[in-house]
Protein backbone atom coordinates (compact mmCIF):
# COMPACT_ATOMS: atom_id res chain seq x y z
CA UNK A 1 0.00 0.00 0.00
CA UNK A 2 1.52 3.46 -1.04
CA UNK A 3 1.17 6.41 1.25
CA UNK A 4 -0.02 9.48 -0.60
CA UNK A 5 2.83 12.17 -0.94
CA UNK A 6 2.70 15.08 0.72
CA UNK A 7 3.94 18.58 -1.22
CA UNK A 8 7.40 18.98 -0.68
CA UNK A 9 7.47 22.90 1.27
CA UNK A 10 10.05 25.65 1.48
CA UNK A 11 11.46 27.03 4.64
CA UNK A 12 9.12 29.98 4.42
CA UNK A 13 6.24 27.93 3.92
CA UNK A 14 7.21 25.98 7.28
CA UNK A 15 7.38 29.16 9.12
CA UNK A 16 4.24 30.26 7.65
CA UNK A 17 2.56 27.15 9.03
CA UNK A 18 4.38 26.89 12.37
CA UNK A 19 3.07 30.56 13.10
CA UNK A 20 -0.17 29.01 11.99
CA UNK A 21 -0.88 26.73 14.10
CA UNK A 22 0.80 28.14 16.75
CA UNK A 23 -2.54 31.35 16.60
CA UNK A 24 -4.70 28.35 16.11
CA UNK A 25 -4.12 27.36 19.63
CA UNK A 26 -4.56 23.67 18.70
CA UNK A 27 -2.56 20.95 19.40
CA UNK A 28 0.19 19.91 17.14
CA UNK A 29 -1.24 17.06 16.64
CA UNK A 30 -5.18 18.31 16.10
CA UNK A 31 -3.71 20.86 13.68
CA UNK A 32 -1.88 18.35 11.67
CA UNK A 33 -4.48 16.15 11.32
CA UNK A 34 -6.96 18.15 10.13
CA UNK A 35 -4.49 19.92 7.47
CA UNK A 36 -2.58 16.42 6.56
CA UNK A 37 0.36 17.79 7.74
CA UNK A 38 3.17 15.19 8.94
CA UNK A 39 3.56 16.23 12.80
CA UNK A 40 7.56 15.33 12.71
CA UNK A 41 7.94 17.65 9.51
CA UNK A 42 6.11 20.39 12.10
CA UNK A 43 8.48 19.69 14.96
CA UNK A 44 11.65 19.49 12.63
CA UNK A 45 10.82 22.70 11.26
CA UNK A 46 9.88 24.31 14.56
CA UNK A 47 13.09 23.74 15.99
CA UNK A 48 14.83 23.83 13.06
CA UNK A 49 13.47 27.21 12.30
CA UNK A 50 13.95 28.39 16.13
CA UNK A 51 17.63 27.75 16.21
CA UNK A 52 18.21 30.12 12.87
CA UNK A 53 15.76 32.78 14.43
CA UNK A 54 16.84 33.29 18.04
CA UNK A 55 19.25 36.31 18.18
CA UNK A 56 22.46 35.24 20.39
CA UNK A 57 23.80 37.28 23.12
CA UNK A 58 26.45 38.41 20.53
CA UNK A 59 23.82 40.38 18.63
CA UNK A 60 23.65 42.85 21.39
CA UNK A 61 23.93 46.52 19.51
CA UNK A 62 25.01 49.15 22.20
CA UNK A 63 26.34 49.19 25.64
CA UNK A 64 26.76 52.26 27.08
CA UNK A 65 27.76 53.78 30.72
CA UNK A 66 24.85 56.12 31.78
CA UNK A 67 26.63 59.86 32.65
CA UNK A 68 24.09 61.10 35.66
CA UNK A 69 24.55 57.72 37.70
CA UNK A 70 25.98 58.01 40.81
CA UNK A 71 27.11 54.78 41.25
CA UNK A 72 29.12 52.99 38.36
CA UNK A 73 26.20 51.34 35.77
CA UNK A 74 26.24 49.73 32.53
CA UNK A 75 23.22 49.94 30.08
CA UNK A 76 22.57 47.17 27.27
CA UNK A 77 20.49 47.82 24.65
CA UNK A 78 19.56 44.85 22.73
CA UNK A 79 18.13 44.62 19.08
CA UNK A 80 14.66 43.57 20.22
CA UNK A 81 14.28 47.30 21.92
CA UNK A 82 14.66 46.38 25.46
CA UNK A 83 16.69 48.33 27.91
CA UNK A 84 18.64 46.76 31.18
CA UNK A 85 20.65 48.51 33.20
CA UNK A 86 22.61 47.20 35.98
CA UNK A 87 25.12 48.86 38.81
CA UNK A 88 28.26 47.73 40.05
CA UNK A 89 27.70 45.09 42.38
CA UNK A 90 24.25 43.26 40.33
CA UNK A 91 24.88 39.47 40.48
CA UNK A 92 26.23 38.67 37.16
CA UNK A 93 24.40 35.41 36.69
CA UNK A 94 21.07 37.58 37.53
CA UNK A 95 21.63 39.77 34.50
CA UNK A 96 23.00 37.02 32.32
CA UNK A 97 19.65 35.31 33.01
CA UNK A 98 17.39 38.43 32.47
CA UNK A 99 19.53 38.74 28.58
CA UNK A 100 19.15 35.21 28.02
CA UNK A 101 14.89 35.48 28.97
CA UNK A 102 15.32 38.54 26.80
CA UNK A 103 16.94 37.36 23.49
CA UNK A 104 14.35 34.29 23.60
CA UNK A 105 11.44 36.58 23.39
Amino acid sequence: MNKQQRPRRNADQWQEIIAQQKASGESVSSYCHKRNLCEKSLYFWRRRLGKRTRPKLKDFIEMTVPAKSNKKSIRIKTPGGYCLEAREGTNSIFVKDILAALVSQ
